[in-house]
């Protein structure tokens, strides 16, 4: 048998062991790097914590070093992704369209939630003792948005307002702004701070949870369409057997004993393939009413 062939079939039987072989379920790609960047949803440091968790998780499942940095708002994680300071973020559901529509960046993955969803709610709410029931008892009032990247902590209410021929909020309430994350909008009105809030379902039930004040005390006026949950969006530049292998780290990190314990941390059940195109049919259709042009929204707060 000339060497040749036998170079040949020794590395076929090499290759249908390997595939085999339990060890190879998560390919090591050495010497990659991916820098991930954070929405600030709730405390930044928590969050932090959090993902960093998740990060070394994925490093130890694939060989992969994976970066996390959390960024101020939704604008600066766009904003940095363009300029190449990061390779790909978790993202909502409106900065996630925009970085489809505006970077070509593709989503792999979404978060399942506690009870089993892939997709959550804008809640508009108000104290009980505020005798605030709609849009016209808010005139006058204040109001606390989220972000000018989030779909249900600046979008949604934008558009139940305009529905109630409310077009010009910095004449119709006496003060609003940006609280920055979806926690801090709900203290603020729990502590009237402010007399109307908006957050996502999903960080409104974990905080009501936690602190019964928030049952008691506040009260949900209003409830927006389903919205995609925070999914995972990787850069075109990020290679596809990079992309493959985190993709399925994801997929598959709820059917160990650490990769459960770092879903409960993050308050989810696991991860879900996502498609762009079907999951953010509501986004799109949300800005297209809204008039916004996705490709060139700006989602910096001024």
């Amino acid at each position: 048998m000339s060497l040749l062939r036998r170079t040949f079939i020794i590395a076929v039987l090499f290759i249908a062991s390997s595939l085999c072989n339990p060890a190879f379920s998560y390919p090591e790609i050495k010497a990659s790097e991916l820098r991930i960047g954070i929405i600030p949803e709730q405390n930044i440091f928590r969050q932090n914590q959090k993902y960093n968790a998740l990060a070394h998780y994925i490093n130890s499942k694939t060989g992969i070093k994976v970066s996390i940095l959390v960024l101020s708002d939704y604008g600066s994680v766009i904003n940095t992704m363009l300029s190449g300071g990061i390779d790909g973020a978790f993202f909502g559901s409106l900065s996630g369209a925009v970085a489809h529509e505006r970077l070509g960046a593709e989503a792999l993955v979404r978060s399942i939630s506690i009870g089993g969803k892939t997709t959550y709610h804008g809640h508009i709410f108000v104290r009980k003792d505020s005798r605030i029931n709609n849009a016209a008892d808010m005139k006058g009032k204040s109001m606390v948005f989220i972000d000018k990247g989030s779909s249900c902590g600046y979008i949604y209410p934008l558009a139940y307002l305009g529905r109630h021929g409310i077009t010009n909020i910095s004449t119709f309430f006496s003060e609003h702004y940006f609280a920055g994350s979806h926690d801090a909008a709900i203290i603020a009105v729990l502590n009237g701070r402010v007399d109307v809030g908006v957050a996502k379902s999903t960080v409104y039930s974990s905080l009501q949870a936690a602190n019964p004040r928030i049952e008691k005390e506040l009260k949900i006026i209003d409830e927006s369409p389903e919205f995609p949950s925070h999914g995972l969006f990787l850069g075109k530049s990020v290679p596809p057997d990079i992309r493959s292998a985190v993709r399925k780290t994801l997929l598959e990190m709820h059917g160990d004993t650490e990769g459960r314990a770092i879903l409960k941390n993050l308050d989810i059940t696991g991860y879900a393939a996502a498609d762009v195109h079907e999951d953010y049919k509501n986004v799109f259709e949300l800005a297209k009413k809204a008039g916004i042009n996705l490709k060139t929204y700006n989602l910096k707060k001024k």
